[in-house]
Parts: C-alpha cells; structure tokens; sequence
C-alpha cells in the first residue's frame, strides 16, 4: 500500500506542477507571439480531486504516525496544494490581462 500512495503522491505532485507550469508557458508564448492571448487550455481539476481521493483512502492503509500520512494531513495538505495551483493561475490571468489591457509589451 506504501508503494500506491507513493505513486498516486507522485502523481499528484507532478499534476500541480503542471497547473503552475501552464499560465507561466501560455505568458511566455504570448509574449513571443506564438499565441494569441487569451488562448487557454483545460487544467481538469477532476483529477486533483480524483488523486486526492485515492490518496486519502490509501492514508487509512499506512503504518505511518507524521502527520503527512494521516487522513487529515493528506485533506489538508492536498487540498491547500490544489487551491494554491489554482490561486496561482488566476493571478498569472490577472496579469496577463493588466498587461493586454495596458497595451504594454508582455
């Protein structure tokens, strides 16, 4: 079960780096030109949650006392990592739009 709720962390881990790593490639590639702005993509949060239900179920499993491992810690630690990917996002749009809106170069 340590090697499932490895994976599955993983995963979700890798998830989130995503959601931050796509408003920084769209405001790079905007600013080169490559795309228009305002072009966007779909970031699914179903899976965020879909993994952090997996591993909440797995955190019942583990043989682990930190507070990592416990059901709790998975809720909030998960949960707060997928508001803070989506807080970022909508303030790398905020400034992409301020920066639209200005007519300055991006």
């Amino acid at each position: 079960m340590n090697l499932l709720f490895y994976i599955l962390a993983g995963l979700f881990v890798v998830k989130l780096i995503w959601n931050m790593g796509v408003p920084i490639d769209i405001f790079i590639r905007t600013r080169r030109g490559q795309i228009k702005p305002g072009s966007g993509v779909s970031l699914m949060l179903p899976v965020e949650v879909a993994l952090l239900v997996m591993l909440f179920i797995c955190s019942f499993f583990l043989k682990h006392d930190s507070f990592f491992y416990q059901p709790v810690g998975v809720l909030i630690i998960g949960g707060g990592g997928i508001i803070f990917s989506y807080v970022w996002i909508f303030l790398m749009l905020i400034i992409l739009r301020r920066k639209k809106n200005e007519g300055g170069d991006l």
